[in-house]
């Protein structure tokens, strides 16, 4: 069994980490959240999480981003990445 989490919308890492998770023979996989935010990729790592049909906790980000609460808390870096994924999650219908 694996548990992975803060992916962070990056994909290339995330896909370098399932490769090795198969490469061992993981055969069970628990996501801890974190999904998106900071790196370029939140639609395609959240469709790689759901095409695991693992367990999913939602993370902070993943919260923020998938809803309109107020980002004055996070950090500029941090608040951009949810933003971006907001206008992602909008532009691909995803939810």
């Amino acid at each position: 069994m694996a548990v992975f989490s803060d992916i962070h919308s990056n994909l290339e890492a995330f896909q370098a980490v399932m490769a090795d998770m198969d490469l061992i023979g993981v055969d069970r996989r628990v996501c801890l959240g974190d999904i998106v935010g900071y790196a370029a990729n939140p639609v395609r790592c959240l469709e790689l999480v759901r095409s695991l049909g693992c367990p999913v906790v939602k993370g902070n980000h993943d919260a923020y981003a998938g809803n309109d609460n107020d980002l004055d808390q996070m950090r500029d870096v941090a608040r951009c990445g949810i933003e971006f994924s907001q206008v992602q999650r909008g532009q691909n219908g995803v939810g």
